[in-house]
């Protein structure tokens, strides 16, 4: 194979594989940015008030980016 086809099925395969990867980079900035505040406030509102006081757990809890998962047509 010619090093001019050689180049031409590089950037083909390049440019094929691009778009997949941009896609699922930005998969992951779908949800707005303030997600960690909110799940703060649901384990001092929900998960405190219920009398859980390990702080591990509550750690835990307030870090865990539960959007992930649940399925995106949810």
């Amino acid at each position: 194979m010619s090093p001019d086809k050689l180049f031409k099925h590089l950037i083909f395969i390049l440019l094929l594989f691009l778009p997949i990867t941009q896609a699922q980079n930005n998969k992951d900035n779908i949800f707005p940015s303030g997600w960690k505040a909110a799940a703060q406030e649901m384990v001092q509102t929900q998960i405190v008030e219920r009398g859980v006081k390990d702080a591990r757990v509550l750690t835990v809890l307030a870090q865990t980016a539960r959007h992930k998962f649940v399925p995106p047509d949810m």
